[in-house]
């Protein structure tokens, strides 16, 4: 698309998005009701977005909660064109329109089959990752490097649940958030190793669009998305 072309469609974008929210805002009796657009990574939905949603739902019956899933950058597209009020991405987000409101931390560890003892593993097997643009992925590229592992051989995957299964039939190895596996090492179907720094950690955000309207509806998930990041990740 042509520069003016893509300047008529961010115009476009923002006249509609203004219409929309000054529906909003008349119908907005303080009270949280219609619609929440939400996205979120795959991780973010495996393990923790659901309860939010849940206790979210329980307070707020009259909300209509949406939730899609999908790589952070996309998600973060979405939000820059108003397609969701938020979404759980990486973080940090840097970019002029977002708002990052909420960071959870997830610690990283090394998932393998239970047949494995050590992390020798990942001199010879595949790893199974996500396709680019995760941010897992170049965290685990980035450490492999580091232990010499120039060319590693990758197997890709669509989805966080997909990836597990790999590890578990001892197709490979990952790099998973530890929240993701603590249930499954516990039960004895995978080890977990830990991951060297600066590898093994990440952060999630919940961002929003910096010129969409905080209605009572968005402010009120906003404000459970606090007391949710205390009980998960508690201060020290």
């Amino acid at each position: 698309m042509i520069p003016t072309g893509e300047k008529l469609l961010s115009y476009t974008e923002k006249i509609l998005q203004l219409l929309e929210d000054a529906t909003k805002a008349a119908m907005d009796t303080g009270t949280p009701s219609g619609t929440l657009k939400l996205g979120s990574s795959h991780t973010a939905a495996a393990v923790y977005v659901p309860n939010i949603l849940a206790d979210y739902h329980k307070t707020y019956p009259l909300v209509d909660l949406s939730l899609i899933t999908g790589h952070s950058n996309d998600l973060v597209q979405q939000v820059l064109h108003f397609e969701l009020d938020g979404a759980f991405v990486n973080s940090p987000v840097v970019h002029p329109d977002i708002v990052e409101e909420i960071v959870f931390h997830e610690v990283l560890v090394l998932a393998t089959a239970k047949t494995e003892s050590n992390k020798s593993c990942i001199n010879h097997k595949p790893i199974l990752m996500n396709s680019a643009g995760c941010q897992y992925r170049s965290q685990i590229e980035d450490w492999l490097h580091a232990e010499g592992i120039m060319t590693p051989r990758m197997m890709e995957f669509n989805t966080m649940d997909a990836i597990i299964g790999g590890v578990i039939a001892n197709l490979g190895f990952s790099l998973i958030p530890k929240s993701n596996v603590q249930k499954l090492e516990e039960a004895g179907l995978v080890n977990t190793f830990p991951v060297p720094s600066p590898y093994c950690s990440v952060n999630t955000g919940f961002v929003r669009h910096k010129e969409a309207l905080l209605t009572s509806t968005l402010v009120e998930f906003i404000s459970l998305l606090g007391e949710h990041s205390k009980l998960i990740f508690p201060p020290n």
